[in-house]
């Protein structure tokens, strides 16, 4: 009877083993886009991780690609690093075949530079003050160095370099020109390296107020976006 019994669950077991390795786990393909608001970037990678929600499983890019992006369905969060000094997060459902998401890397929420509570150096110019702007950039083969003066006069800004004398800004270039010195106090792109670096300086005359920062990506290039502006 004892050996009728063990051979019952046995066979019981087996058969209830089999119908759950038998149950398929449903999955759904994911697709992730870079897309760049600002700063065009070719084929620059920033990295994320999916996070599940439902469950501790964390998905890094090697994993995603192992599985041909495909994850069981249920919620999740995608965070990634974006240019600057901040983690974005995107909560997500998969249910069905293909999710798509876009991220966006160069994200900055400037409007932020609205608020009075933070203040840039070029906000906190007085009448007959003078910015300094000095950028360095130096590689294995070459050392260039740029300065741009921008003085305040009444209201209007006026800016000074090599190939400009005493040109007022116009509102665009004047929004330009916060944005960039934003983006340079959020700027963090050191886990990325190439064999140029570029330097960077804001200094105020007067107060000696400034904010510095060095970047070695090759990836960001928001001086030269602030320079090309003045051709307009």
């Amino acid at each position: 009877m004892t050996s009728k019994l063990y051979l019952f669950i046995s066979l019981f077991l087996i058969l209830f083993n089999c119908k759950k390795e038998n149950i398929a786990i449903k999955k759904g393909e994911i697709r992730i886009n870079e897309t760049y608001i600002k700063y065009g970037t070719g084929n620059f990678k920033r990295p994320y991780i999916i996070e599940s929600k439902d469950n501790s499983e964390i998905y890094n890019l090697k994993r995603l690609v192992d599985s041909g992006y495909n994850l069981p369905h249920g919620n999740y969060k995608l965070v990634y690093a974006s240019f600057y000094k901040m983690h974005n997060e995107i909560e997500f459902t998969i249910n069905n075949n293909k999710k798509t998401l876009d991220i966006y890397p160069d994200s900055l929420d400037y409007s932020q530079i609205k608020d009075t509570k933070c203040c840039l150096l070029i906000d906190e110019l007085k009448p007959k003050e003078t910015l300094y702007i000095y950028s360095n950039l130096s590689g294995c083969f070459s050392n260039f160095n740029k300065d741009v003066k921008i003085t305040k006069r009444d209201s209007n800004y006026y800016i000074n370099t090599n190939y400009y004398k005493n040109k007022k800004l116009n509102a665009k270039q004047l929004r330009l020109l916060r944005e960039f010195e934003f983006e340079i106090y959020h700027l963090d792109l050191s886990d990325f390296f190439c064999t140029t670096t570029e330097k960077y300086l804001f200094l105020n005359s007067t107060s000696k107020a400034f904010i510095s920062k060095s970047n070695s990506s090759c990836w960001y290039y928001g001086f030269g976006h602030f320079m090309q502006s003045l051709k307009e």
